[in-house]
């Protein structure tokens, strides 16, 4: 599998994203540009209204350049507008930071719009919540669109 991982924000993004790179390469991944990758993580901010804004500029900007891309995206802006975050194009799942460290195995492992798409082989970081993929629900209002 092809990866990529954006990172916002402060320095517990970057030592998240760090760890989710481990895993993922640990798992087989390739590391790749978000404009070659199979699955693209962003990792949000949300310190302002600008971080908030840059992170859905990134997200439009990855699926207008990888089409094919399955976006996941994490980070206290994802936690803050689950919602809002999940209309935005490509994004297959939105991951709460309570649930960020279970990110790389839940991509990786089982039948979700991530999971049976990707090849298996990135796992370790979730180990805490083993519910099945579709118990990780998209939010009721994700089926209207985006306002911003």
């Amino acid at each position: 599998m092809k990866y990529a991982i954006v990172t916002f924000g402060c320095r517990v993004n970057q030592a998240d994203s760090l760890r989710m790179e481990e895993e993922f390469l640990a798992r087989g991944g390739t590391a790749t540009a978000a404009a070659d990758a199979d699955l693209v993580v962003v990792n949000t901010c949300s310190v302002t209204a600008s971080a908030d804004q840059g992170a859905r500029q990134a997200i439009r900007r990855i699926a207008r350049d990888n089409p094919a891309s399955r976006i996941v995206v994490t980070g206290c802006y994802a936690t803050r507008c689950e919602a809002d975050v999940a209309v935005l194009p490509n994004v297959v799942r939105v991951v709460r930071n309570s649930e960020k460290d279970a990110l790389v195995e839940r991509v990786t492992d089982g039948d979700g719009p991530c999971g049976a798409a990707i090849e298996t082989g990135v796992r370790r970081a979730l180990r805490i919540l083993h519910q099945p993929l579709d118990s990780w629900s998209r939010p009721e209002s994700a089926d209207r669109r985006c306002r911003r």
